[in-house]
């Protein structure tokens, strides 16, 4: 490896450790490392993943080098598991590097794998040590904001998790790779706006996806089968709805819609999304036109 590649690699790697510290927008992190991987490669891209690991490690260790021994290793475990899910997603998302559709493939295996993994992990913190601990700090910080008994805080925050903590996995993986494509094109002055193509054999897994929903609703699943539908529902609804964001563009490209009007028409949409009755039907609507093209082939007209 030439001197400079080593170089760049280290400055994305303190790039990517800042960005996990800002704490709100730690979602950040991978996109100096996926900025790397377009431009100087795989290779040096591991370099700067395993400084970002040994760093993160470090500053881990450190953070809960003052907790209590009973609770030390399993906050370690919860300091750590993030940042290494994510890390190891990212190396195998970029497998297929340069293919929009082998990055998604390898997105979705990225965040079957760590399905499997968190099943141990969340195994290892189901224990009333682990509870007691949180179960404090939401007495302490959260619940006299909320005027809410801490157990019924804890059981919504549970229950929160539960349902969208695979889905907020693959969307960090998905948005980081779309978000430094589209800063990579950028600077190459390609202004191309980047599209998802959805498999028809998707509207299985929705429907299964729902069913799953569904069911729990009526009747009570067990709380790993009512994580599965809500975590797969919402992954396959993202990609209908960025699919159906593409067809609506296209549509509007094929109707020579001014490009005034098109504007109007975003501005609308995002006033739409604040309200909280609207919002909730365009998140919805938005997805059913990406599934509509099953049955109505709107790229052919």
């Amino acid at each position: 490896m030439v001197k400079k590649d080593f170089v760049g690699a280290m400055i994305a790697a303190c790039v990517s450790i800042f960005a996990y510290q800002t704490g709100f927008f730690f979602f950040l992190f991978l996109v100096p490392l996926q900025l790397l991987m377009f431009k100087s490669g795989l290779r040096t891209t591991r370099i700067a993943v395993l400084g970002v690991g040994i760093a993160l490690t470090y500053l881990g260790i450190r953070h809960t080098a003052n907790m209590d021994a009973d609770i030390k290793g399993m906050l370690l475990l919860v300091e750590l598991s993030i940042p290494f899910l994510l890390l190891g997603g990212f190396l195998l998302a970029n497998g297929s590097f340069g293919e929009l559709g082998g990055v998604l493939r390898n997105i979705l295996l990225a965040t079957v794998i760590t399905a499997c993994l968190s099943v141990a992990i969340i195994y290892v913190l189901n224990n009333e040590t682990f509870y007691n601990y949180y179960r404090k700090q939401f007495s302490e910080l959260l619940v006299p904001l909320m005027d809410m008994d801490v157990d019924t805080m804890l059981a919504h925050v549970s229950m929160v998790f539960y349902r969208g903590f695979l889905f907020a996995y693959f969307c960090i993986l998905f948005v980081s790779y779309i978000f430094a494509l589209s800063i990579d094109r950028l600077t190459k002055h390609q202004f191309g706006i980047i599209t998802v193509m959805v498999p028809d054999y998707f509207i299985w897994v929705l429907i299964v996806a729902l069913s799953l929903i569904l069911v729990d609703a009526k009747i009570g699943l067990n709380r790993a089968f009512e994580s599965i539908g809500w975590n797969v529902f919402l992954i396959v609804m993202f990609l209908y709805g960025l699919k159906g964001m593409g067809m609506i563009r296209q549509i509007m490209e094929v109707k020579k819609v001014p490009f005034m009007l098109r504007g109007l028409f975003t501005l609308l949409c995002v006033m739409l999304l604040l309200t909280p009755r609207y919002g909730l039907l365009l998140l919805i609507g938005i997805p059913c036109v990406g599934v509509s093209e099953i049955w109505f082939k709107y790229k052919r007209t």
